[in-house]
């Protein structure tokens, strides 16, 4: 009920009474004003005065579970966890999805967390403010489509960056955002699989959102908020990001081409000279295109290409 509250006073410029408030919504005026206590104390700054009513002056930068279920496709509808703190969504995401919960989709949003990590099991600074999710699935693919999962995730980030801030995100091989050529937004995609079909994806997003990028200093990234100079609505943004990801899944085995194309136009690392490093050897060349798979293709100094499936990418 308290979203309820909430939105009802999102909704008037004025002061609205917790009779109204009481009738609109079929409770007791103590039901309502248990519910505005419960709003100040998340940080929420209302006032309230006899006989006027209650007023919605500012409100935090909070993530609400019912507010995010109602921007959500129906299918999340009670399968999504909003915590204020977590260790790694990605592991709470994969625990879930192997038990009976998460069927058929789920998604675990935290506004901290405390062991977020990336590719190679490298710490992922995850402050207050950003957005750090785990988005589970699971398409009817075998685990070789899985493979343009991260690909897939990363136009449909950099896209929604585009669409909700205007800010120019770029896409990194295989899978980093960036916004003026500092990272925003890594990607880690997992699965459990049997030999022909996968059981689960579990695509875990680190956006760097609502902060400063002073909070990360030491690392060559930055955020939404210091890019744009303003916080931007984050539930907005992760249900863009969510809604696009649940239409495009089909592609994964019919019409991936649009993926590709996408992004083609997003790179910032086709057309350039890299190096390429992995735990089985350095690679230097062009990076002059990707594959089906979202796999690049490295145009050595004797012309020969090599395909990279996996690996660090120096501009």
């Amino acid at each position: 009920m308290i979203f309820d509250v909430l939105e009802i006073l999102k909704e008037k410029d004025t002061a609205v009474s917790g009779a109204h408030i009481a009738k609109e919504l079929g409770v007791s005026r103590t039901a309502v004003w248990k519910q505005i206590q419960r709003l100040r104390a998340a940080g929420y700054d209302i006032s309230g005065q006899s006989k006027v009513g209650y007023r919605l002056k500012t409100e935090p930068d909070k993530l609400w579970q019912e507010e995010l279920e109602k921007e959500l496709p129906p299918e999340f509808s009670g399968r999504v966890i909003c915590l204020d703190e977590v260790e790694s969504t990605n592991n709470l995401a994969k625990e879930l999805a192997a038990g009976s919960q998460f069927k058929p989709v789920g998604l675990i949003v935290a506004d901290k967390q405390t062991g977020g990590r990336g590719r190679f099991q490298r710490v992922w600074a995850s402050p207050k403010g950003g957005i750090w999710m785990s988005l589970v699935v699971r398409p009817d693919i075998s685990p070789v489509d899985a493979s343009k999962m991260a690909a897939m995730a990363a136009v449909i980030v950099a896209e929604a960056i585009i669409e909700i801030s205007g800010l120019p995100a770029r896409i990194k091989w295989p899978n980093d955002i960036l916004i003026n050529d500092k990272k925003v937004c890594g990607i880690l995609t997992e699965m459990a699989a049997e030999v022909e079909r996968v059981e689960y994806l579990v695509i875990g997003i680190g956006l760097n959102a609502n902060f400063d990028a002073e909070t990360i200093r030491g690392f060559s990234a930055t955020t939404i908020k210091s890019e744009l100079g303003r916080s931007v609505n984050r539930v907005e943004l992760i249900s863009n990001i969510v809604s696009r990801i649940s239409k495009e899944l089909p592609s994964l085995t019919s019409g991936y081409e649009r993926i590709t194309r996408r992004w083609r136009e997003l790179s910032i690392t086709l057309g350039k000279d890299v190096r390429i490093s992995s735990a089985e050897r350095a690679l230097n060349g062009r990076a002059v295109d990707i594959d089906s798979d979202g796999a690049l293709i490295v145009e050595l100094p004797s012309g020969e290409r090599r395909t990279v499936r996996a690996g660090d990418v120096a501009l």
